[in-house]
C-alpha cells in the first residue's frame, strides 16, 4: 500500500493511504443507453448508491418506456438535445424539452414512463437510492422548463444550490449537481 504525505500551513503532516480499486467499468449498453453502474450489479452492495446513465437516441431507435414501477429511488433527468416525453402516477404528463429537466422521486412505490419527442435526445439520467428515512417517503414529480432551471453565471442548478442559485427540489440529501450552459 502508498501512502501519500498531505501538508497544509494551518495543519501538521498527515499521511493518507491509498486505496485500492475494486472494480472498474466501461458500463454496459443497451441500444442507445449506457448504464454506467446499475442496482442489479453494484447496487445492490452499495446502498445507498448513485449511478448514471447516458443516453443518445435517435427517434426510430428511441424505445417506449412504457409505465413502470420504481421505490425507495430518485431519479434527475435533463436534457442537452432533443426532447421526450413523460407520464407518472402523480397524474403529471407532457414533453420535456432541450435544456429541461425531470425529478421523480418514488418513495413509497409509484409508476412512470415516457418515450421519444422530436429529433435527436441526447441527456443523461441520474438515479439516487433514497436513505431509510426517505425511501417509504411520498411520491415528488418535478418537471422544469429550461427557462425555470435556476443559473448562477453559466451553471444551471438542477439539484442544491451554487451562489445564489438554489434548486426548487428537496434532495433526500445534501447533493447539488450542476452542468454548465
Amino acid at each position: 500500500m502508498t501512502e501519500t504525505l498531505v501538508r497544509t500551513e494551518s495543519a501538521p503532516v498527515e499521511t493518507a493511504s491509498a486505496r485500492r480499486i475494486v472494480h472498474r467499468t466501461r458500463g454496459r449498453r443497451h441500444g442507445p443507453v449506457t448504464r454506467l453502474m446499475s442496482p442489479g450489479d453494484l447496487g445492490e452492495v452499495l446502498k445507498p448508491f448513485v449511478f448514471l446513465d447516458l443516453f443518445d437516441m435517435e427517434p426510430a431507435s428511441f424505445p417506449n418506456f412504457g409505465l413502470h414501477p420504481h421505490s425507495g429511488i430518485a431519479t434527475l433527468t435533463h436534457l442537452f438535445e432533443g426532447s421526450v416525453r413523460y407520464e407518472d402516477t402523480t397524474g403529471a404528463t407532457g414533453v420535456l424539452p432541450e435544456g429541461g429537466a425531470e425529478w421523480f422521486k418514488a418513495g413509497h412505490g409509484a409508476w412512470h414512463g415516457g418515450g421519444p419527442g422530436e429529433g435527436r435526445a441526447r441527456g443523461f439520467q441520474l438515479w439516487m437510492a433514497l436513505g431509510p428515512d426517505h425511501e417509504l417517503g411520498p411520491v415528488e414529480s418535478l418537471y422544469q422548463a429550461p427557462q425555470d432551471i435556476a443559473q448562477d453565471g453559466p451553471a444551471k442548478v438542477l439539484l442544491g444550490r451554487h451562489g445564489a442559485a438554489a434548486s426548487p427540489l428537496t434532495a433526500p440529501s445534501s447533493i447539488t449537481i450542476w452542468p454548465f450552459a
